[in-house]
């Protein structure tokens, strides 16, 4: 970290990693009855679209995390994903080309920020929030003139909602749309999910 007159000069850290590691710090202060183990499922519809290009894959995301819910509005989690396209191409072409075929396996660690509101018939609150960390992946993109393969590190970014208990349940369900990248490869997804207490 680096300091400068009038201001403050963060070098090489950005803000929501400040913000992770401030709520790491205050941990100590949480008491254990306030943390919440959970695990997190969910399952959605991806779109992966090569960089300056319209060619693209439609396909299936899966996640599968553990995590602790440190405050009402904050927790952190990491998650297994998973990736594998139906074959049907976004590019709208009459050309007789091969559909783009997209697999791949990746894991995260993530922290989000809701914005709580009560929901008395869960353990979890409701509200909107915003998810951030970082994922590694392998990947395989086929069916291609040039076919791709790689694996790296990329920044995760998504926005959800926490939907309000209806009933008497531990769960919470949401509904999130989650934006990464896979070097030149640019994913985007909707999912449907369930965290559950443990």
């Amino acid at each position: 970290m680096l300091l400068r007159c009038k201001g403050i000069l963060i070098n090489k850290v950005d803000l929501k990693n400040l913000i992770l590691l401030i709520s790491l710090y205050g941990l100590p202060a949480v008491s254990h009855s306030d943390v919440v183990p959970f695990a997190d499922f969910s399952l959605g519809l991806s779109v992966q679209t090569l960089a300056d290009s319209d060619e693209g894959a439609v396909g299936y995301v899966s996640k599968a995390g553990l995590g602790l819910q440190l405050l009402p509005f904050v927790s952190v989690q990491t998650s297994l994903w998973a990736w594998r396209s139906n074959n049907q191409s976004t590019e709208s072409s009459e050309d007789d080309i091969d559909d783009m075929s997209f697999e791949s396996l990746g894991i995260s660690w993530e922290a989000t920020l809701l914005l709580p509101f009560a929901n008395p018939k869960s353990d979890f609150s409701a509200g909107p929030y915003y998810r951030f960390g970082q994922q590694c992946w392998s990947a395989v993109l086929s069916d291609v003139i040039e076919p791709w393969s790689g694996r790296g590190c990329n920044e995760l970014h998504g926005v959800g909602i926490v939907f309000p208990s209806t009933h008497k349940t531990r769960a919470a369900f949401y509904i999130e749309a989650v934006q990464t990248d896979f070097d030149n490869l640019e994913s985007d997804s909707i999912q449907i999910g369930v965290k559950v207490p443990l």
